[in-house]
């Protein structure tokens, strides 16, 4: 029985926990966030190159170089906030600045800087994965939810499931409210993902999860 009890808790009990809709949170900007960095760093890179030859493009690569840069602080400190995980500053190492040249020179041989790029690439494929999984989910969870105010007809090849009265429509309700949980477990699974590749990727490697929060991801 307490076997039972823990493992009804253990499910239902992430629609009790903060950091499941924070986490929720940062999934839904994941695909917005993930499109904007692709959009702008393709383009730019792709106008600065295009027209360094004529001195034109250099300014547009520096622009993209500074924004690329506070682009990953901008995500380090969202993964921080939203979750939970604790990643130190980039390791790039401030040297005395003797002129601008130098100063790029030193942030492009910085291997931060790179892994930083990287993952604001990755982040536009995971957000179209993460865009699917969640739209799949919430329209079969609102679809189920709502039923006792619709009719629903499924038809798949030789099976027809038809919802017309209220009981059907209440079990297929209960179903729908289980399968919004399980929604927001494979947010946190997703958000664990997320977790592991800042971890990696905007920071040095020693970053480490808050305690609050390690719990509930490492289960991921």
């Amino acid at each position: 029985m307490r076997k039972i009890n823990k493992l009804f808790s253990s499910f239902f009990g992430v629609i009790f926990q903060r950091q499941t809709y924070l986490n929720l949170l940062y999934v839904i900007f994941t695909f917005p966030l993930g499109t904007a960095y692709f959009l702008f760093l393709t383009s730019g890179l792709l106008v600065g190159l295009s027209f360094s030859i004529i001195i034109i493009g250099l300014p547009v690569l520096l622009l993209v170089l500074v924004a690329w840069w506070e682009l990953v602080n901008f995500e380090r400190e969202l993964a921080t906030r939203l979750l939970g995980v604790d990643i130190p500053p980039l390791s790039y190492e401030e040297k005395p600045l003797v002129n601008l040249w130098s100063d790029i020179k030193n942030r492009f041989a910085d291997p931060a800087a790179w892994k930083g790029m990287m993952f604001l690439f990755i982040k536009f494929p995971f957000g179209i994965f993460t865009l699917i999984i969640l739209a799949i989910c919430f329209t079969l969870t609102l679809g189920l939810i709502f039923a006792p105010l619709t009719t629903i007809y499924w038809s798949s090849g030789n099976t027809k499931i038809l919802i017309d009265s209220f009981p059907e429509a209440i079990l297929t309700s209960i179903v729908g409210i289980i399968i919004a949980v399980c929604t927001l477990h494979i947010t946190n699974i997703l958000a664990a993902i997320s977790v592991s590749l800042a971890k990696i990727m905007l920071g040095k490697n020693n970053s480490s999860v808050h305690p609050e929060t390690l719990d509930e991801q490492k289960s991921y």
